[in-house]
């Protein structure tokens, strides 16, 4: 019995340490070989061409601390429904529950009216800014000529971009690009943190109104879909809020509030999203 349950204990310690990527003896990085790793011929050989050119390393890699850190920030996610002892006495004490098929048409119709609002409130702020700009432009070129004119339109484009990066860059990271491969990665079961809060939608919202109106190469089809899936996710799952000492939780319908729900929302909403961004 104890030379068993040693061998458990070494199996678990081993085990720790494969996971925590450190060697038994001294801690040092595991490095790990890759499949296709040859062993390495007696003799010595000359190095690739594209080697030399380009300085690859050999064919393993160090898993360190910042590597399992990394991991850290995604998570998997299950879109099963749920199938426990617990959850099924559960079930079972509530009776015959009211069937939930209208609850959800009512979410997908708010999904949809907002993400159509979000839509054509976001085309307009933006036909409005370029009108507005080119207004102002139309007049300056014909009291001051091409020159001056030229400049204060790279000025105004200038400072448009520089304000659509900053509130990327400085309030919500997780709202850069289209969102496209995020919402991907959701949908396949892989969690990213921060990627459907109210902070994301507001910070996509003014960042894409601001680059739109500055003249960047651009549309708004890409964060249309990721917008819409943040409402989609908060208009279902409800949010939680704090102000002023008073905390707790906006939510339309509590028995909606599920992985398989969610991933449905999410979905109709990225499809509410793009026929947002082309007016269907």
């Amino acid at each position: 019995m104890m030379n068993g349950s040693s061998q458990n204990i070494d199996k678990r310690k081993l085990r720790q340490q494969s996971l925590d990527g450190t060697d038994s003896n001294d801690g040092a990085p595991l490095k790990i070989p890759s499949s296709s790793a040859s062993p390495k011929p007696t003799t010595p050989r000359r190095k690739n061409i594209l080697q030399k050119a380009f300085s690859l390393q050999s064919d393993s890699h160090e898993v360190s601390e910042t590597y399992f850190e990394k991991q850290a920030e995604f998570s998997t996610i299950t879109y099963l429904p749920l199938n426990t002892q617990i959850y099924r006495y559960f079930t079972q004490k509530q009776g015959n529950l009211p069937k939930v098929e209208w609850r959800s048409w009512v979410i997908m119709a708010l999904i949809g009216f907002f993400t159509g609002l979000c839509g054509a409130t976001l085309k307009y702020i933006t036909e409005k800014l370029s009108a507005l700009k080119f207004r102002y432009i139309h007049i300056l070129m014909q009291e001051h000529g091409i020159g001056i004119t030229w400049l204060v339109l790279v000025l105004i484009s200038v400072v448009c971009v520089v304000i659509s990066t900053l509130l990327v860059l400085y309030i919500h990271p997780q709202a850069a690009g289209s969102g496209i491969p995020e919402i991907i990665c959701y949908l396949n079961g892989v969690s990213i943190r921060h990627v459907f809060t109210c902070k994301a939608l507001f910070v996509k919202f003014f960042s894409c109104v601001f680059a739109l109106a500055g003249g960047l190469y651009g549309g708004s089809e890409g964060p249309m879909i990721h917008m819409g899936a943040t409402i989609g996710k908060i208009v279902s799952q409800g949010v939680v809020y704090k102000f002023m000492g008073w905390e707790g939780e906006l939510v339309i319908f509590k028995n909606l509030q599920t992985m398989q729900h969610r991933r449905h929302f999410i979905s109709a909403a990225c499809a509410a999203g793009i026929a947002s961004a082309f007016f269907a």
